[in-house]
């Protein structure tokens, strides 16, 4: 048998994580049915899934943008006065 260590991307860890739950809840492997890792597992990919699926866009975009440019001139006049 052949291991390897290799890293896993967060969405390599998701669809692994989805796999094993499609798995516990197709009913064909009973022995993983009720056992506490899986439950840990479904808990912990719930959790996960409701903040990577969440709306990335806020509305605020422009408030965003003005509130990044006023800290940006700032930060400028205040490295310029240094000089």
């Amino acid at each position: 048998m052949k291991i390897s260590l290799v890293r896993l991307s967060t969405k390599d860890l998701a669809t692994l994580a989805q796999r094993i739950i499609s798995n516990i809840q197709s009913g064909k492997y009973p022995v993983i049915s009720n056992h506490p890792l899986t439950a840990t597992l479904q808990t912990s990919y719930t959790e996960y899934d409701q903040v990577y699926t969440k709306q990335i866009y806020s509305g605020k975009g422009k408030d965003v943008a003005t509130a990044d440019h006023e800290r940006d001139v700032a930060y400028q006049s205040e490295s310029l006065s240094q000089r």
